[in-house]
């Protein structure tokens, strides 16, 4: 049996990705279940996740048979299992660092959009509430890991940079939901000047992109991606021409991915997984350092994107390729998944 643990109040996408996998054993023959450690009864399963239609385990059975995978922001629940054979599926580097560094609650800082004043408070009580929190992995002391996921480069690099073998991790990426590879509704003649982008990321900094683009056009309209079903997501994305991202990349990120599929163009930060030419796959010149400094340039940029934004829209092509490939490997490593650990 295969337990996956999943925080009940959470559903980002990283929590998403944890019932897409545990749908796709669950469709390919594996015996798997939902675990939740902060719930109070089994049937507490999130509205947004109950599609997957999947079973919740009231507790875990601690034999060398099952397998326990948990994301890398919940190691501490793998201390308290002996036998059970164990699996980190890192979904966040950059949340992993919030336990380790200062860096990194800088980072959880930026994404929380909490002012740049109040890191001197902010940081401080975070890094305590970290120290007191019980036991999490660390690549020194604990070497019980079955088997390491990782869902970009910018993870795997990290994962070969602390010392963790070839053979002792696996690349395992959950693709967007399906409802955003239909383009065939998309006409992009309808599209208008909206940029749309994630006010949960570096928000205070994209405060003053929207504010220097006011100065200089007023038929750019920017549209932030909150309180939507995916279908109005999808609609929103449909009748934009520019997603903007200037947050922490820890990940391959959903929303980026999903914009591209529905043929918005794409401009962002030069943090984490979006610094490497691999994960977000998109032109070098369009990844900009969130640096205020680089604000004007940033506008520059908004402003070509959306008046050429036919001649450029091809030059996103090979990240939708990525994308769609994303979609085709998964069932595959889901196989190999299933095959190794014999669930």
């Amino acid at each position: 049996m295969l337990y996956v643990l999943a925080i009940n109040k959470n559903i980002s996408g990283g929590s998403e990705t944890l019932h897409q996998f545990a749908s796709k054993i669950k469709k390919n023959g594996g015996q798997v279940k939902m675990y939740y450690p902060d719930a109070k009864n089994a049937n507490e399963v999130p509205e947004k996740f109950k599609l997957y239609n999947l079973e919740v385990a009231n507790e875990i059975l601690d034999k060398k048979e099952n397998i326990l995978l948990v994301p890398e922001t919940e190691t501490k629940y793998i201390f308290k299992y002996k036998n059970i054979q164990k699996v980190i599926w890192w979904l966040s580097l950059d949340n992993y660092y919030g336990f380790t560094t200062m860096t990194g609650l800088i980072r959880s800082a930026q994404r929380h959009s909490i002012p740049k004043w109040l890191y001197p408070i902010y940081c401080p009580v975070i890094l305590i509430k970290k120290k007191i929190t019980p036991n999490y992995f660390k690549f020194r002391k604990n070497r019980d890991i079955a088997i390491h996921l990782y869902n970009c480069e910018y993870v795997r690099e990290y994962l070969e940079k602390k010392g963790i073998p070839k053979e002792k991790y696996e690349y395992l990426c959950g693709p967007i939901r399906e409802d955003y590879f239909i383009s065939d509704e998309i006409n992009i003649e309808e599209k208008q000047n909206i940029v749309i982008y994630n006010p949960k990321k570096n928000l205070e900094f994209t405060k003053k992109i929207i504010k220097e683009t006011a100065k200089l056009r007023n038929d750019i309209k920017f549209v932030p991606i909150e309180n939507m079903t995916p279908k109005q997501i999808i609609k929103l994305m449909d009748s934009a021409k520019l997603y903007i991202d200037f947050g922490q990349f820890p990940g391959p990120e959903r929303i980026p991915r999903e914009a591209v599929m529905r043929k918005c163009n794409i401009l962002t930060s030069t943090f984490g997984s979006a610094n490497n030419n691999i994960d977000v796959l998109i032109p070098r010149s369009f990844k900009i350092d969130a640096k205020k400094k680089n604000i004007n340039e940033i506008v520059d940029k908004i402003c070509i994107l959306l008046d050429n934004y036919e001649e450029y829209l091809p030059l996103y092509d090979a990240y939708r390729k990525k994308v769609i490939t994303q979609k085709l490997i998964f069932d595959k490593n889901i196989d190999l998944f299933i095959k190794k650990f014999d669930i």
